[in-house]
């Protein structure tokens, strides 16, 4: 049968409608990160024709209710049309649909506000939306994209880093590292244990050397919460493995692996272009030719970087050069874009304004390649890795049971040497409160003081079966009166494993002192069919209304374990109650 533990598929490439129009096509970080951005281009064209008499916070509060309805259409939206878009995508149409939206809102309000308070506008009401439009749709998509990716892979990367913490754990049940486990835990459990029952210890000590007043109700109470506080130190120690970080190039590297492997990113460099460098044309020669500066902007950087590409393909140990070739065209292709806006608008920038957009123009062309190399090159790592996890997987399932069987141990342990004999105890003391009789009381007390100052028994047991039986009785002895009946051909069995048994009768006793209140227990240990451990236990408590199989907890599961199911519990016609149990030899 497989199984489906790890799943270890492969990233998918994303589609661009599943980039744009998915979960980040509504972020409120980044919608208040494109806020930011449009500031300048929007208003500041607006500002930077101001004079001393212009009232520059109305042109800034323009622009914020702008945004603020923007921002009230973008959480309708959220909440209804596009509430699913992290599951399903929403159509490129409704998306084109929603920024237009966007751009109309922001414009109307800006424009009507600047209108009636008469402050002038560089564009006009259409051009004005074109503009928004633009700045709206490639920020937005943008924005997304380097968002998306960067989720895709901090994501994957997370996961696969939880993959590998798994199969780590898993490997801690080999067998080389089950006796560490066994032994750590124990010194754990008895330090938690410790810890925990010192003050009821303090205290039963000073009632059995006569120096504090027995109150029974009292110890009794404290004896009962320290019995079900003893199973808890198992369940709250976890094993953790740190895992092996995936081995990944610094960036200085990737940074050299952009420049010097990967294809041009014509799409990402076209879209930074765009944003940059063509709002100002807007701005300076008004919309039909800022529209036109617009489009062959975005037409030559197209055209240059899908040619390089092609030559690249046929040529790739020259993409280097060919990287330094395109990153100077698109820097002449910006040197003449500014000469002519310059013409057309008779302003011409000066050289230092230039060179400062040259720079950042480099840092955009080399930041945009360096991220889609980053991408690539974690995602290389990440599948990498997915490898590793395949190959491990399937020992690591294997592996896994034995460790549910040290689990399976200690758990039985807690529950039957520490938790059912402290509960066992406060019942005597309760019963002998009720009665008067100090005696057992006081014996009641030192078996309680006895058990909690014990060493955790964690991976007794003895050789022969007959020993094993004895070593369970006298764990209760004190508590309850027993009478044993053992096969004389089992005394000296080693296989069947005697502690299995040994679990069997113990989960027994337990029950029956604990559920029945029984006084006297008749245990018998016999030979069955086809070398199978009959295993009978009589007791004179109070039985049971039915018969029945047991309620699911740790004891039914140590006798499913044992048995393979073949046990039953029920009432004794005069009194108490009876458990069967047939132990199977292919058990062992």
């Amino acid at each position: 049968m497989q199984t489906n533990l790890i799943d270890v598929a492969p990233i998918q490439n994303r589609s661009l409608t599943q980039r744009f129009c998915g979960r980040w096509l509504i972020s409120w970080r980044l919608l208040a990160i494109n806020i930011f951005l449009s500031i300048l281009p929007i208003a500041g064209g607006d500002l930077s024709r101001s004079d001393e008499n212009t009232n520059v916070k109305l042109y800034v509060t323009f622009w914020l209710l702008g945004y603020l309805l923007v921002i009230l259409f973008a959480a309708i939206m959220h909440l209804t049309l596009f509430k699913n878009r992290a599951l399903q995508p929403t159509p490129l149409w409704m998306v084109i649909s929603y920024q237009i939206i966007l751009s109309t809102l922001f414009t109307a309000s800006y424009q009507f506000g600047c209108g009636i308070s008469g402050l002038s506008t560089k564009l006009l009401p259409a051009a004005h939306l074109v503009l928004i439009f633009v700045i709206c749709i490639n920020l937005q998509f943008t924005s997304s994209a380097i968002a998306d990716i960067w989720d895709e892979v901090s994501s994957r990367h997370r996961e696969l880093i939880e993959q590998r913490v798994q199969l780590q754990l898993l490997e801690l049940s080999q067998k080389q590292l089950q006796e560490e486990f066994r032994t750590e835990l124990n010194t754990e459990l008895e330090i938690a244990l410790k810890k925990l029952n010192e003050p009821l210890i303090k205290t039963l000590q000073e009632i059995t050397n006569g120096l504090a007043k027995i109150e029974p109700a009292a110890v009794s109470n404290a004896i009962k919460v320290s019995a079900q506080e003893s199973v808890r130190p198992l369940s709250k120690t976890l094993w953790q493995e740190s895992s092996n970080t995936i081995k990944r190039p610094p960036l200085s590297k990737i940074v050299a692996i952009a420049i010097s492997t990967y294809p041009i990113p014509t799409f990402w460099l076209t879209g930074l272009i765009v944003i940059t460098q063509s709002i100002n044309p807007f701005l300076q020669l008004g919309f039909l030719r800022g529209l036109t500066m617009l489009v062959l902007t975005v037409g030559l950087t197209t055209a240059i970087c899908t040619t390089a590409n092609a030559i690249t393909r046929r040529k790739e140990n020259f993409y280097l050069p060919i990287f330094i070739v395109v990153f100077i065209l698109l820097q002449f292709r910006r040197f003449t874009s500014e000469h002519i806006v310059a013409r057309w608008a008779s302003n011409q920038e000066s050289p230092e304004v230039f060179v400062t957009q040259i720079i950042i123009n480099a840092i955009g062309f080399v930041g945009i390649s360096t991220l889609i190399a980053w991408r690539r090159v974690n995602v290389q790592a990440l599948n990498e890795l997915q490898l590793d996890i395949k190959e491990q997987q399937v020992a690591a399932i294997a592996r896994s049971k034995q460790t549910a069987e040290v689990a399976r141990e200690m758990s039985s342990v807690l529950h039957g040497a520490v938790q059912t004999r402290l509960v066992a105890c406060a019942m005597m003391i309760d019963n002998s409160s009720k009665s008067g009789d100090e005696t057992s009381l006081n014996l009641a007390m030192l078996e309680a003081l006895s058990i909690l100052q014990a060493p955790l028994p964690i991976s007794e047991s003895e050789i022969t079966l007959g020993a094993e039986v004895s070593r369970k009785l006298a764990l209760w002895h004190g508590l309850c009166a027993f009478e044993l009946q053992i096969d004389p051909r089992l005394v000296d069995v080693t296989n069947p494993e005697p502690r299995e048994v040994g679990r069997i009768i113990e989960e027994g006793i337990s029950n029956s002192i604990r559920h029945g209140g029984a006084s006297k227990i008749s245990i018998s240990v016999m030979s069955g069919a086809d070398g199978s451990v009959v295993v009978q236990i009589d007791d004179n408590g109070s039985g049971i209304s039915k018969p029945s199989q047991g309620k699911p907890g740790i004891g039914t599961a140590i006798f499913a374990s044992a048995t393979g199911g073949s046990w039953s519990l029920s009432s004794l016609l005069e009194q108490g109650a009876r458990l069967l149990a047939v132990i199977p030899a292919q058990k062992y």
